[in-house]
């Protein structure tokens, strides 16, 4: 199947012999083993949704678990949600309240749709399960988590206008041992400069972030993009329009060049709003469109007040129809995903 010669296939009719030769002569002892060999081989190599189905079909739920606990962070750094959402449709409801790592997961996917009642209750459930690790289970593991909670507590009253218990969790958690992961990292600076802008003190929101953006070691593309997201979270609401159109710029540059499709659609988000304040509405009708064109890989938030900002752009050039549709998909897509809260 491919140049290297390493990938073949069987014909699906020669496969099935294969499998029932394979059952009847050696058993189902032998059969889970071959299982457990090839989730582990798929793990060594990259291919995690296989390496699950594996794990899984050997009935081995703890190695699945594994798995998903290896790559879980970095997963979550890449904001490859629509993975994630992949990933825990293979478990049932049941295993995933028993872990971790899988009520964290679920804990993004919640936060990446907008789901803030329900985003609030699991997180509860993750810190009851923290509180009840064992003395002799790592507790690294167990920090980890932590702040992961802490970035996801922020961006909870973030979004109900707390800005004040936003900062000063982001700013606590910050003061604790370095997180040594891009993503949350960043995350807690945006969100702390975002609690300084909401609290009505953009000048220190803007140090916060340009000090970390001057640092050479901020070098990481997701970390400068949160940080990005976080100045435009800043700037844009306090109407410096030509800061924010560079900020947004050198967020689509990031996004495009290292292919993290949030950030394009972020960036296009701010771009069409910017354009739209102009009364560029062409303009703002381009970058509203890019930013909806992967609504399962982006952040239901942007989807939705793209969609909203491109039905204006429609309705401003007369194109009443256009507008109409753009307002009933966006609706139709979050109902049917259950985000109903994000049209709000």
């Amino acid at each position: 199947l491919d140049d290297e010669g390493a990938w073949y296939r069987y014909h699906h009719l020669f496969q099935e012999l294969l499998r029932h030769q394979l059952t009847t002569r050696y058993g189902p002892d032998v059969v889970v083993a071959l299982h457990d060999r090839a989730s582990l081989w798929f793990s060594d190599n990259g291919l995690i949704e296989e390496a699950l189905t594996h794990a899984l079909a050997a009935n081995n739920v703890s190695a699945a678990v594994r798995i998903l606990a290896q790559n879980r962070l970095q997963t979550v750094n890449d904001q490859q949600m629509h993975r994630i959402r992949r990933w825990l449709a293979m478990f049932p409801q049941t295993v995933i309240e028993e872990y971790l790592e899988t009520l964290m997961l679920q804990a993004w996917v919640l936060h990446h749709e907008f789901r803030l009642p329900e985003l609030s209750a699991l997180l509860d459930r993750v810190e009851v399960k923290i509180a009840q690790q064992a003395p002799d289970q790592d507790p690294g593991a167990s920090e980890s988590v932590q702040a992961e909670v802490d970035t996801l507590r922020c961006q909870e009253y973030y979004w109900k206008g707390n800005g004040r218990l936003s900062a000063d969790l982001a700013l606590r958690a910050l003061r604790t041992p370095p997180i040594d992961h891009p993503f949350l990292h960043s995350s807690l600076l945006g969100l702390g400069a975002m609690a300084h802008q909401l609290n009505g003190d953009l000048r220190g929101s803007y140090e916060l972030l340009y000090n970390e953006l001057s640092n050479p070691s901020s070098d990481d593309p997701v970390f400068r993009g949160v940080l990005l997201i976080g100045l435009l979270l800043s700037t844009f609401p306090a109407g410096d329009l030509r800061q924010a159109e560079r900020i947004a710029k050198q967020l689509l540059d990031q996004g495009t060049k290292y292919g993290v499709v949030p950030f394009a659609s972020w960036a296009n988000h701010f771009l069409g709003h910017i354009a739209y304040q102009r009364n560029e509405v062409a303009i703002a009708q381009k970058h509203f469109g890019a930013a909806i064109e992967d609504r399962h890989r982006i952040h239901t938030q942007s989807l939705t007040h793209s969609s909203y900002g491109l039905a204006l752009a429609y309705q401003a050039q007369g194109m009443v129809d256009e507008a109409q549709q753009v307002a009933d998909e966006v609706m139709d897509y979050c109902l049917a995903s259950g985000t109903p809260r994000a049209l709000l």
